[in-house]
C-alpha cells in the first residue's frame, strides 16, 4: 500500500472517530463547525493541559485540531488562547468565576449576579460549571471585534455593576 493510500485511510478513520464522538455528545457536524468558528477562530498559538498533567503546555507549531477540541468538549483536557490574541479578533467572551478557595465559593452567586447584571440586556449563550467548582459564562458577540477592546469594555461593565475583574475572582477570556 502506498503512502498516499495509507494517509487517506488514516484520515477516513479519524473522521469516523470524530463523527462517532459527536453523535455520542448529541452534536451534528454543523454544530461542531459552528463551535469551531465561534470559539476557536483560527488559533495558531494556544495552551493545553490534560486532566492528569501538572502544567500547561504552549503549542505554537500547528493549529488546534478537531481531536483536541473534542477532548476539550468532553472535559478530558483544557485549551486556551495565547497572546498575541489580544491584538486579534474574537467572536466570543468567556467570563470565568473561579472557586479555588472557600471564600470564593461563598461569593459565587453574588459574582454571577454581578456579571449577569453587567451585561444586561444581553443573555449568555451558555452557563456551565468549571473544573474549579465555579462557572463559565459565555457571551457571543454580534460580530468579530478586537480582543483588547472587548476586554476593556467588559471590565468597565463589570466594575460598573459592582464587580472586580482579577485572577481567581472574575476572569475574562480570551486574553
Amino acid at each position: 500500500m502506498n503512502d498516499e493510500l495509507k494517509r487517506q485511510k488514516r484520515t477516513e478513520a479519524r473522521q469516523r472517530r470524530i463523527a462517532k464522538k459527536l453523535t455520542e455528545m448529541g452534536l451534528t457536524a454543523e454544530d461542531f463547525e459552528l463551535y469551531k468558528k465561534l470559539f476557536v477562530f483560527g488559533w495558531r498559538r494556544w495552551i493545553r493541559r490534560k486532566i492528569e498533567w501538572k502544567d500547561w503546555v504552549t503549542v505554537d507549531r500547528f493549529p488546534l485540531n478537531d481531536e483536541t477540541i473534542l477532548s476539550h468538549l468532553l472535559r478530558k483536557e483544557w485549551v486556551g488562547s495565547m497572546p498575541p490574541f489580544r491584538g486579534g479578533w474574537i467572536q466570543v467572551l468567556i467570563v470565568d468565576l473561579d472557586c479555588h478557595q472557600a471564600r470564593a465559593a461563598r461569593s459565587l452567586r453574588k459574582r454571577l449576579a454581578v456579571v449577569l447584571k453587567a451585561f444586561e440586556p444581553s443573555e449568555p449563550f451558555l452557563i456551565q460549571s468549571s473544573a474549579s467548582g465555579g462557572v463559565h459564562v459565555v457571551y457571543l458577540l454580534d460580530r468579530p471585534r478586537r480582543c483588547a477592546e472587548v476586554l476593556r469594555v467588559a471590565t468597565e461593565m463589570i466594575e460598573g455593576a459592582g464587580g472586580t475583574v482579577k485572577d481567581g475572582h472574575i476572569e475574562l477570556y480570551p486574553q
